[in-house]
């Protein structure tokens, strides 16, 4: 494991294996301009945004009603693609909901939603409110290069800067998508991103490789 100094001797970095991938919707961009149209029956105090009922840190509450989303004519831009981020949650395409449930349905929640086209008609394909649940404690330390951080949060692992990522499989257990204990963002393997990519989605901004280098 690192301790975050940069390579003094300035010598060239190897590429990186392709093994593990931060996977995000922000890798992408775009501004779907969607909003909660039954936030006030869905939200209350103190929660501010769709997300996990309090005292929960992922997954879906019990909705009193199906989320309707529909997009502010002022802030729409296009569509929601494949993955988006919406309020806590990804909105993901119902060929992402495919590849998920079939390859690793034991990480990932669904809720349904009614989502709305700028043209007031519904949105085709379906898309879905989506959370990875599944969260490990997988970290190879001898081979990753990522600093520690021990802060007013605890002790953590940073991924800032120019970081490299492995994991145990043997404590990955089968997840393909997953989140690391005391690190954040969501991520995947080779093996889920090629399905990913098989199954039409393939704009490959979505994943970051923060595989080790060779």
């Amino acid at each position: 494991m690192s301790d975050g100094r940069e390579n003094e001797a300035g010598l060239n970095k190897g590429k990186r294996i392709g093994e593990y991938f931060q996977i995000s919707p922000f890798f992408a961009g775009g501004l779907h301009g969607l909003e909660l149209e039954n936030q006030e029956n869905l939200v209350s105090f103190p929660i501010v945004m769709l997300g996990p009922p309090v005292g929960q840190k992922y997954g879906f509450g019990d909705f009193s009603e199906k989320p309707v989303l529909r997009p502010n004519k002022k802030s729409y831009k296009n569509p929601p693609k494949d993955f988006e981020q919406f309020h806590s949650y990804w909105l993901v395409s119902r060929r992402v909901k495919s590849v998920l449930e079939k390859f690793d349905p034991e990480s990932v929640s669904f809720v349904e939603c009614d989502v709305f086209h700028i043209s007031g008609k519904p949105l085709d394909p379906e898309h879905y409110l989506c959370d990875v649940v599944r969260k490990v404690d997988a970290l190879d330390e001898v081979n990753s290069k990522v600093v520690r951080v021990v802060d007013g949060d605890g002790d953590r692992y940073s991924l800032t800067g120019d970081q490299e990522v492995n994991f145990n499989i043997q404590k990955l257990g089968g997840a393909h998508i997953f989140r690391q204990n005391k690190m954040t963002g969501i991520y995947c393997d080779a093996f889920l991103r090629r399905e990913f990519l098989a199954a039409g989605v393939t704009n490959t901004a979505y994943f970051k490789d923060v595989s080790i280098r060779k």
